[in-house]
């Protein structure tokens, strides 16, 4: 059984107009509406995804840092829309590379 993102923080309001609009909402409401989606899905156009801890072995679920991105629906400016840890599995790069998003938390260089 999957286990549920653990919510860090939510930004509902774009920081420059105030919009609570999100394109990517905006774009999966009719496949909300005709059930194909859950109602309560999130919906992101990009995320990034940071391991907080080392994985032992390829293919490991660890903790990640999932950041969502969107663009404002108001401004139509790029702006980070939620926060959370979720249990990701992360694959092992080519001896001598840095982790997949090891330019952040883990400090790792690509």
């Amino acid at each position: 059984m999957p286990v549920e993102p653990k919510i860090i923080r939510n930004f509902p309001k774009c920081p420059w107009c105030g919009s609570e609009e999100r394109v990517a909402e905006l774009g999966c409401t009719e496949s909300k509406k005709k059930g194909k989606i859950p109602q309560d899905a999130f919906a992101s156009l990009r995320k990034e995804v940071i391991p907080i801890e080392q994985p032992l072995m390829a293919g490991v679920m660890v903790p990640c840092l999932v950041t969502h991105w969107d663009i404002c629906g108001g401004c139509g400016r790029e702006r980070c829309t939620r926060s959370e840890i979720q249990q990701a599995p992360i694959q092992m790069p080519p001896p001598g590379r840095g982790m997949p998003g090891s330019t952040g938390l883990m400090g790792g260089h690509n």
